[in-house]
């Protein structure tokens, strides 16, 4: 099942719209083991809703829709058996605050295929904003296995960015 990299970066951006409430980010937060010990009151802003903080990592699973990464495999261009797939990385940068509930638009796109001779790695790029502009931009990379080497990944060029770098 083929990657064809020029097919995938030229296909335009998929949007959504992700939601979230203080409860999914108290579970969140639980889930990390913030609010330990219960009697800190630095604690206490990740899970008492009055005063409720949002850890930027929250990000990462906002919304509770299909992962970034899910949602990578089924765009055009992409065709890969799922049993090789790795997740490889994953990079995150929050241009402000989270807020404590909100509704936002996400913009899922693939940013960059790498040739890494024996796999291929696809770089899913997620921009997130609100109505107060942008929110996150996360970028997740991932691995395809036995998509790599000579001629797999067509068509393609080399680039600059990476060896192996096919856009």
């Amino acid at each position: 099942m083929p990657i064809d990299a020029a097919k995938a970066l030229a296909a335009g951006p998929r949007t959504g719209e992700i939601s979230w409430t203080p409860k999914d980010v108290q579970l969140y937060h639980l889930g990390l083991g913030a609010g330990v010990p219960a009697t800190d009151p630095g604690e206490l802003r990740y899970t008492l809703e009055s005063r409720l903080h949002v850890l930027p990592s929250f990000a990462t699973v906002a919304g509770a829709g299909s992962p970034g990464v899910i949602s990578g495999l089924s765009m055009p261009g992409v065709d890969v058996d799922l049993a090789r797939v790795l997740h490889g990385g994953q990079s995150l940068v929050v241009h402000r605050p989270i807020p404590v509930r909100g509704t936002a638009t996400t913009t899922d796109r693939i940013a960059a295929v790498y040739d890494k001779g024996t796999a291929a790695v696809l770089v899913m790029r997620t921009e997130v904003t609100d109505a107060d502009g942008p929110l996150w931009t996360g970028e997740a990379r991932i691995f395809v296995r036995g998509e790599g080497g000579p001629g797999a990944l067509a068509p393609g060029e080399g680039g600059d960015e990476e060896p192996g770098v096919v856009a």
